[in-house]
């Protein structure tokens, strides 16, 4: 890692190398030192650090907070990989509660293609876990819109 000791964003160009790279480490937490100063603000961060989290079981402080923040800052359709993820690890219930109201209350601001594959990640997420909270009033209101969207608001409603 000492090559990027006197160019700090080149690590950021280099991301997709890291995946291959931390294999090979013998603790991957070196490679992910350097890169939690760029984690607020950058996706492709929060992506690696979670594949280091998930692989390597590692934890990182305020991961999810900050990784909340990114999204709030980039493109959905982008970032629902991580509610997908979600789903498949043990993560509170009030975590994945952050995540999807933020994505709801972005539902009406987005074009309709990436609202079906929205709406499809929700539809699983609320099948999965029975106990969410559900914005019922922001459903209502696209229940009203195109046939496809109806037909997955009616799923969540239900």
């Amino acid at each position: 890692m000492c090559e990027y000791e006197d160019n700090n964003t080149s690590i950021l160009d280099d991301i997709p190398r890291l995946y291959d790279l931390v294999d090979k480490v013998r603790d991957p937490r070196q490679i992910c030192v350097k890169l939690l100063k760029y984690h607020k603000g950058n996706i492709e961060v929060s992506k690696f650090l979670y594949y280091v989290m998930v692989t390597y079981d590692v934890d990182f402080p305020d991961f999810y907070d900050t990784t909340l923040h990114n999204i709030t800052v980039d493109t959905l359709p982008k970032n629902i990989y991580f509610i997908k993820e979600l789903l498949n690890k043990d993560i509170s219930i009030c975590i994945i509660q952050k995540y999807l109201d933020y994505i709801i209350n972005l539902l009406l601001d987005i074009s309709t293609l990436d609202l079906i594959s929205v709406l499809d990640v929700l539809v699983d997420v609320y099948s999965k876990i029975k106990v969410l909270r559900r914005d019922y009033a922001q459903f209502r209101i696209l229940e009203k819109s195109t046939t496809p969207v109806r037909e997955r608001v009616k799923k969540i409603i239900n």
